[in-house]
């Protein structure tokens, strides 16, 4: 467990540094080499908190957008934490496609495909066919697709105004239940990455046994002959 600092002198200031926790029964922790992934996982677990909370009154209603909203943004940081993740195992493999570099990526996920989930699953899919998955199941493909159609751009859980003038009567049980099967499902992705990895390391290290044991083959033979 992380310790309160006993004497709080921050090097900054902003809004994290403004109140330090002296004691843990009311700290929480920020860390600063969080990734994508982990930060999409805080995000659904703060929406399933937020979810649990529902007891199907009316004040409940103030739940659905900022529960739509942190989904969805979970959903969007863990495919870009997967495609980052498949793009530099193919590297790893020696592919040398210019599309494949860490700026070229970056530059695309913001420029290019910015919140827009079905263009994230769609080169999401083509990297993980490359190194030899399947695409995403079909059923998450369809929650996505239905979250892309009602917020394309990832705007319309955040903002008025874009969103359907008819008033709507929702399963909430069902919406949370479906949601965070799709996201638990799609972050499933980065494991099957992180086994792939696994053996890229273990096949690293096996070649480099063998160039070793090489190398101390040649010397012994050149030693030997001098």
């Amino acid at each position: 467990m992380s310790t309160p600092p006993s004497k709080p002198t921050p090097a900054r200031r902003d809004i994290f540094t403004e109140y330090v926790a002296t004691n843990h029964e009311r700290m929480i922790v920020r860390y600063p080499d969080d990734d994508d992934g982990r930060l999409g996982r805080c995000f659904a677990e703060a929406a399933d908190r937020l979810a649990d909370t529902h007891e199907g009154r009316a004040h409940d209603d103030a739940l659905l957008m900022p529960f739509l909203y942190l989904y969805r943004h979970a959903i969007e940081l863990d495919l870009k934490h997967s495609i980052r993740f498949a793009v530099r195992l193919r590297r790893n493999n020696a592919e040398d496609d210019p599309r494949l570099e860490e700026s070229a990526v970056g530059e695309r996920l913001k420029r290019k495909h910015g919140h827009r989930l079905m263009a994230l699953v769609a080169e999401l899919d083509a990297h993980m066919q490359v190194l030899g998955f399947d695409p995403l199941p079909r059923d998450i493909r369809r929650t996505f697709e239905l979250i892309s159609t009602t917020d394309k751009n990832g705007e319309s859980f955040r903002y008025t105004g874009t969103l359907a003038k008819d008033q709507d009567f929702i399963d909430f049980g069902r919406l949370a239940y479906a949601l965070k099967s799709a996201y638990q499902l799609c972050s499933a992705a980065s494991d099957m990455l992180s086994v792939y990895e696994d053996g890229q390391l273990d096949m690293l290290a096996h070649q480099q046994a063998l160039e070793a044991e090489y190398a101390a083959d040649l010397r012994a033979e050149f030693e030997d002959y001098y």
